[in-house]
């Protein structure tokens, strides 16, 4: 791990370890567990903020904002020879619209993961786009496996702030990516877009372990808390919050 200035940090050694063991941890379980997702979204409608001399400006008295609910079976796969993590969704209802039936959606979306039929898997990523708002970036839940030991290259930190998450003490770490191809994938207008990443990492105390990313590119924000159950040593997404500010 480097500084802003692209030297070494001192500090920073035994974090950088334990983050890339983080993101491994992650790789090696993820695909092995089905959980029940209710996400929601929030996006700002095209009309509710203007331009105004270079300024963006409400047009009202506050912004208007799109609100979507999603609930689903959530699982992560791969598709092809592609070594590539994707989140996928079996999706139940949107916006209290049955999709599925709980015992049906589990049932397909078990076999679609455990099956080699890509266009299975395709097609439930693009039913996924089709219902996420304008502008909200999608496969956040594997932001941890930015951070690997070849990945977190691409990346410089800085020391942000001491805090406390879930009762424990946390170093805040801001990153910023310098490299690399990597970024989240934004669904916009039916167009797939990458968005270069910066955001803050907060690690517990005295573990350095990976507890929260927060991504924040030009279009976005995004948090995704992580869970690890000690008592069998996985890495899961506990809660993955979306935002976005286009106009």
């Amino acid at each position: 791990m480097s500084g802003p200035d692209g030297r070494a940090d001192p500090r920073f050694a035994a974090a950088g370890i334990q983050i890339a063991a983080v993101s491994e941890r992650f790789s090696q379980t993820a695909q092995q567990y089905i959980a029940r997702e209710t996400l929601h979204q929030r996006a700002i409608q095209p009309r509710s903020v203007r331009k105004k001399k270079g300024n963006t400006v409400s047009a009202g008295s506050t912004p208007q904002y799109d609100q979507r609910q999603i609930v689903s079976f959530y699982g992560f796969t791969t598709i092809g020879k592609s070594a590539v993590i994707h989140e996928t969704r079996q999706m139940l209802t949107v916006d209290k619209e049955i999709i599925s039936t709980e015992f049906e959606g589990r049932r397909s979306f078990r076999d679609a993961l455990l099956s080699r039929d890509d266009v299975v898997k395709q097609k439930l990523l693009n039913d996924y786009d089709r219902e996420t708002l304008r502008g909200i970036a999608t496969d956040l839940g594997q932001m941890v496996l930015l951070f690997d030991r070849t990945g977190i290259q691409n990346f410089t930190f800085a020391f942000e702030r001491n805090d406390v998450i879930g009762g424990r003490p946390a170093m805040v770490l801001r990153y910023v990516q310098r490299g690399g191809g990597e970024g989240v994938r934004i669904t916009e207008s039916g167009k797939q877009m990458r968005a270069h990443l910066q955001g803050w990492l907060w690690l517990r105390l005295p573990d350095y372990l990976t507890v929260r990313i927060t991504m924040v590119s030009n279009r976005t924000t995004t948090n995704s808390a992580l869970v690890l159950a000690d008592s069998i040593h996985v890495l899961m997404p506990a809660s993955s919050k979306g935002s976005s500010y286009t106009a």
